[in-house]
């Protein structure tokens, strides 16, 4: 197993019964935020829906996204839990979810969001004075000092 798919179902183990977290919010405590795509796959291939609920997991607007056994299985287990819902929507979101820093230890969380925060992301910058604002991509870097 792949050692990304092995710590995205490692963390997925310790969201307590009741609580939530979105994909991104896990890409987010693996040090790769643009990963929660990646982050889907890994969840798809589970190979303990027992032991490792990464039904879970869901978008970040609210909705429950995805699951191998299909979203109606999905939304029963998730309503067991005390998730209440509007057709597919999360009513209680903002409720239920947890944080990235709070899936982690506070010294592995800290570790993390430097990582995050050094190794940059593509921003993009807009020039004012020209008739359309030209949008470019730049890649910005903290400078180490």
């Amino acid at each position: 197993m792949k050692a990304f798919r092995q710590r995205a179902l490692e963390l997925t183990k310790k969201i307590p019964k009741g609580k939530i977290t979105t994909y991104k919010q896990l890409a987010l405590a693996l040090g790769r935020p643009r990963a929660f795509r990646a982050v889907g796959n890994a969840l798809h291939a589970n190979p303990d829906l027992i032991k490792v609920s990464c039904y879970r997991i869901v978008k970040e607007n609210g909705f429950i996204g995805g699951y191998k056994r299909g979203m109606r299985k999905k939304k029963a287990l998730l309503e067991s839990e005390g998730i209440k819902f509007n057709n597919l929507k999360i009513t209680n979101f903002n409720e239920v979810i947890i944080n990235w820093r709070d899936l982690m230890s506070g010294a592995t969380a800290l570790a993390v969001k430097t990582k995050i925060r050094n190794k940059g992301f593509l921003r993009q910058k807009i020039f004012p004075g020209t008739p359309k604002p030209r949008v470019i991509k730049v890649f910005s870097r903290l400078k180490k000092g």
